[in-house]
C-alpha cells in the first residue's frame, strides 16, 4: 500500500523512513486505471477456453472456433494495452 520514500539502512546512521501513498499518473477520479483493466484479458482468455470446450464436446464448429479466436486476440490486445497506464 505504501512505498518507502527513502531506503532504510541498518546501523547507527539510518534515516527516518517517510511513507507516501503509491500514486500513478493514469487515474480516473484518483482511482488507478491499471487494476480496472486487469480482469478484462483474464476474462477473455477464460471465455476463449470455454468456447474451445464447447466446440470439442459437441457445439457447431464454425461459430465457436471463431468466437474463441476473437476472444483470444482480444485478451492479448487487452494484456498488451494495460501495461501503458500502470
Amino acid at each position: 500500500m505504501f512505498r518507502s520514500a527513502a531506503p532504510s539502512r541498518q546501523g547507527p546512521f539510518h534515516r527516518q523512513v517517510h511513507l507516501t501513498p503509491m500514486q500513478t499518473p493514469a487515474s480516473i477520479a484518483r482511482h488507478p486505471i491499471h487494476p480496472m483493466l486487469v480482469p478484462i484479458p483474464i476474462g477473455l482468455w477464460i471465455f476463449s477456453f470455454v468456447c474451445d470446450l464447447v466446440y470439442r464436446f459437441g457445439g457447431a464448429a464454425e461459430p465457436w472456433t471463431t468466437i474463441a479466436l476473437y476472444s483470444m486476440v482480444g485478451g492479448i490486445i487487452g494484456a498488451c494495452s494495460r501495461r501503458f497506464p500502470g
